[in-house]
């Protein structure tokens, strides 16, 4: 299989899994391709990859590897040319040997960090306990025994007493529910996450009557709207003027039954501020969650009267850190966004993470061990998240702690 990126004029990446994971890199119109084998569980890291990239990036993306289609999206590159051998030869990116197919030159690949994305072809949100991993499955096989009640317990013996499991599609928002039905802590959301609003397109109507029948009938455990918003990363999945559309369609789900919204925004501040703005009378409140924009995108949502939502992935350059201090107390929640979002000890905050827990490759996990799976995020890490923010924030952490608990049953149980 293989899949073609147009990035900048004539240059394209080809992935391709045939016989394994390669990626070929073709020069404008020569016959020519740098291959790079990317690693698979086996090859382990770091891969030629790694070197270019976000440090963890391949490990991140293996982890995820759960769903059947996986892309590895090289976002922002430069792929250059030093000099031609006369003999055939093999070329050097970033110290690695790469093989240059038909013509042997010595190349240059650079990457911007901040265009390096990792995409699955299912969104990953929220507190998603309904992924597979909890059910020992990775991109189809088999590791461990299922655990979700372990993870949970942990979560429960931490000191959590309610958990937000959220919905991107009518399918997630149904397990969402059935899975909140289990227990009473767990609640859940329900709407359609932007990179998933091609599903308004067959039958808008029906589709909307779907996630109003699921909140009607589930009132006792629905407590927010979402995850709906804007994705302007992930176009791939679905195209702005689409997003844009059935965004604003959701937004009367939160009028009609008077629950706040679990808004997802990635690159696209200025519109989500817009829409919400226009629609001011209809919505009942929010949380942006996983937020990791702009100081500047920070006080536009925040002049809506939003909360803002904080995991790992809020946390992982300096100048996040730097933002996160700008939040009100009073605005401020966290999540884990589970089992993705984990804090890295890669990422500048980790040296203020004071509670670890220990970790184990998936294969070598045992349910009911005291270990958790590596590389999988669990509801508990949630505590790492505050301890940063503590940190960071120069706050006290049991007064910060109290005062997010605050927020997060101001907008979303006090019925």
């Amino acid at each position: 299989m293989q899949e073609a990126y147009n990035l900048a004029g004539d240059k394209n990446v080809v992935a391709s899994q045939s016989y394994g994971p390669l990626v070929g890199l073709r020069y404008k119109k020569t016959s020519f391709e740098i291959v790079i084998g990317l690693p698979n569980e086996a090859d382990g890291l770091p891969s030629v990859l790694e070197k270019f990239a976000e440090e963890g990036i391949i490990d991140e993306v293996l982890t995820q590897m759960n769903k059947d289609n996986v892309r590895l999206e090289l976002a922002k590159f430069e792929l250059g040319l030093s000099k031609l051998f006369e003999e055939p030869a093999l070329g050097v990116v970033q110290g690695e040997s790469v093989f240059l197919i038909k013509v042997f030159q010595e190349a240059f690949i650079k990457v911007d960090k901040e265009g390096t994305l990792c995409i699955l072809s299912e969104e990953y949100i929220g507190a998603n306990l309904t992924d597979e991993m909890y059910q020992g499955l990775y991109h189809g096989s088999k590791k461990h025994e299922p655990d979700l009640d372990a993870v949970l317990a942990r979560a429960w013996d931490g000191g959590l007493d309610k958990m937000i499991i959220t919905g991107g599609s009518t399918t997630d928002s149904q397990k969402a529910i059935e899975m909140a039905q289990s227990d009473s802590r767990l609640y859940a959301t329900v709407g359609c996450h932007p990179t998933r609003c091609n599903d308004f397109l067959q039958d808008a109507e029906g589709y909307l009557n779907s996630l109003k029948a699921l909140i009607k009938d589930n009132k006792d455990k629905v407590v927010a709207i979402g995850e709906c918003g804007l994705d302007y990363e992930r176009l791939h999945f679905c195209e702005k003027d689409i997003q844009l559309k059935y965004f604003e369609y959701q937004l009367q789900l939160s009028r009609e039954f008077s629950l706040p919204l679990f808004l997802h925004c990635r690159a696209a501040a200025d519109d989500l501020v817009a829409i919400l703005a226009k629609n001011r009378d209809s919505v009942v409140g929010g949380v942006v969650h996983s937020f990791d924009g702009s100081e500047d995108a920070l006080q536009k949502i925040l002049d809506l009267g939003m909360y803002i939502g904080i995991n790992g992935c809020s946390l992982r350059t300096q100048e996040n850190l730097e933002v996160v201090t700008k939040i009100p107390r009073d605005r401020l929640m966290i999540e884990t966004d589970c089992p993705w979002c984990e804090v890295k000890p890669t990422h500048p905050g980790y040296t203020h993470v004071v509670t670890k827990f220990p970790t184990v490759k998936k294969e070598k996990y045992t349910v009911g061990s005291n270990n958790q799976v590596k590389g999988r995020n669990e509801p508990i890490n949630i505590v790492q998240v505050l301890e940063i923010l503590a940190a960071v924030r120069k706050e006290n952490i049991d007064e910060l702690a109290a005062a997010i608990y605050d927020n997060t049953n101001k907008l979303f149980f006090n019925k």
